[in-house]
């Protein structure tokens, strides 16, 4: 036990360096906790150290609690989980086609994600977003990325419509049903659901983010349930992962139910079932979901044929949380640590090439540069070394990802190789200028962007988020720099301005005249 506690020691060595957030490490197997590691600070300004009662936001985590509380209604005959989700929530739906609530719990709805139409909206995450502003928000889109049941594709907004299905349901709000069916008979006194973001909460971490002169706060005001807002420690949240392997709430038909992976159209692929992603590390079944809010992270695993629970919490998102749970599971089990299947990596050194690139998996320009103190990546104006880590990988300092360079250009994500897209000057003609600029509007966003001339190009304008340049790239599509970087793409004889997110996949605004007073 002692050596398996050294080596998770190493593993989150980054922890202990310093004034530095960190996190908590809970390891139970065969019943019997054999790791209970508090790195780092939960407050640097008052220096106060993580203990196993610090409590920690775990982002998305939440969801299986949210499907729990739906499956133990449905098991007690009060929700159809089969039915369409207008049967519920009648009001909350402007689309036309039929989506279940197993489809929203299983993630293959189609439904936009909130988190990306209200940053197209123009909200930050740091605002007070409340739960009444989701619902408004989501019930005013009338299109689906995808039709129901053809795809896997993450979204938030299912979990807030499966809450607000359990709240009609049952008359409780998800945080006090989860609390009176879920928390308190399991005895998990430091785990619940936070309803607003004024509800005072003892020993909490703080979130954090790296940056080259310090840590910064970066600020969390939720005041909404469902996708995310459970609080919890690693120790607490421990006793709810043993339940997968010993259920007391429900009966185990309603755990396989919640882990039973759905069948697509077209034979398309999905590991998620209700809440929590089914899968198997190193041929070990393994249940698992991981979570990311603001610097918040956390990474639970249940492995139900190894007796074996793993639940990492952290308030700073300078680790890849999953390959360390990944060591730790090495280390418990006796598995070769052998490094995760990497479909990108080639043990040929490639340096890295520079110039200017849109990154699809994060929706952001990213300026590569190569100088005699090394190469840098540049998102946000920030500087970030890259770190060789040998062939033609290279670690994005203070960020947990990794860039590539293949064939002279860069890739990221080796689980869906996507090749970084070089950026060019958009330049528009005086006839394409004057054809396209002007103000466009969504009410599906309830949002107004204006493209003027800029020179021999155009710039798109947000009275909240700024101005920005377009830049354009290779598939026809542009970018533009505010203060979230914009995908677009433009039509100027329909007038109309399509944007483009990465779990909205199209948003139409047209083009409208605006009587100034």
């Amino acid at each position: 036990m002692e050596a398996i506690t050294a080596r998770v020691r190493e593993i989150f060595a980054l922890w202990q360096e310093g004034r530095c957030p960190g996190g908590q490490i809970y390891v139970v197997k065969d019943g019997q906790t054999i790791v209970n590691e508090s790195l780092g600070y939960a407050d640097l300004e008052r220096q106060v150290p993580n203990t196993e009662d610090t409590i920690f936001h775990v982002a998305s985590v939440s969801k299986q609690i949210t499907c729990m509380s739906a499956l133990m209604l449905w098991e007690q005959g009060k929700l159809d989980v089969t039915a369409d989700i207008r049967a519920y929530i009648p009001d909350l739906i402007a689309f036309e086609e039929p989506v279940t609530v197993l489809d929203i719990m299983h993630n293959i709805s189609g439904i936009r994600d909130q988190w990306n139409l209200q940053m197209l909206a123009g909200v930050r995450m740091g605002d007070i977003i409340t739960q009444a502003d989701l619902l408004a928000l989501n019930a005013r889109q009338r299109s689906l990325n995808f039709p129901p049941r053809t795809e896997y594709f993450y979204s938030n907004t299912n979990f807030v419509f499966v809450a607000e299905i359990i709240h009609r349901i049952s008359g409780l709000t998800l945080p006090r049903f989860a609390k009176k069916y879920i928390f308190e008979p399991l005895g998990m006194s430091q785990t619940f659901i936070r309803e607003t973001y004024t509800d005072m909460v003892e020993n909490r971490a703080l979130s954090y983010e790296w940056a080259p002169e310090g840590f910064k706060w970066v600020p969390l005001n939720f005041s909404n349930w469902g996708a995310t807002s459970l609080h919890t420690t690693a120790k607490d949240f421990s006793a709810w992962l043993a339940h997968f392997m010993n259920p007391t709430l429900c009966k185990p038909e309603t755990i396989a139910k919640m882990c039973e992976v759905p069948k697509l159209i077209d034979d398309a692929k999905s590991v998620y079932a209700c809440g929590v992603m089914c899968d198997s590390y190193k041929g070990h079944r393994r249940i698992t979901h991981d979570g990311a809010d603001a610097g918040y992270r956390a990474s639970a695993h249940c492995f139900p044929d190894d007796n074996l629970t793993v639940m990492v919490t952290a308030n700073v998102p300078n680790l890849i949380l999953a390959e360390q749970v990944g060591k730790v599971v090495d280390a418990v089990l006796g598995l070769p640590e052998t490094a995760p299947a990497d479909a990108l990596y080639d043990a040929a050194v490639a340096a890295p090439v520079p110039g200017g690139y849109f990154i699809p998996a994060f929706m952001t320009l990213v300026g590569i540069e190569v100088n005699d103190a090394g190469a840098v990546a540049i998102l946000d104006g920030v500087c970030h070394r890259l770190i060789h880590e040998g062939g033609n990988r290279y670690l994005i300092d203070g960020l947990p990802a990794r860039i590539y360079f293949r064939d002279g250009k860069p890739w990221m994500n080796p689980a869906l190789p996507t090749e970084l897209l070089p950026h060019t000057p958009a330049v528009f003609g005086p006839e394409q200028q004057t054809q396209l600029a002007g103000t466009y509007y969504s009410d599906e966003l309830q949002a107004l962007y204006t493209l003027e001339i800029d020179g021999d190009g155009l710039a798109l304008s947000h009275w909240r988020m700024g101005r920005g340049r377009l830049v354009a790239l290779p598939d026809g599509t542009f970018v533009a720099p505010l203060e979230r970087h914009l995908k677009l793409k433009l039509d100027a004889e329909r007038g109309t301005l399509t944007l483009l997110g990465e779990r909205v996949r199209a948003v139409t605004l047209e083009k409208v005249e605006i009587q100034r007073v």
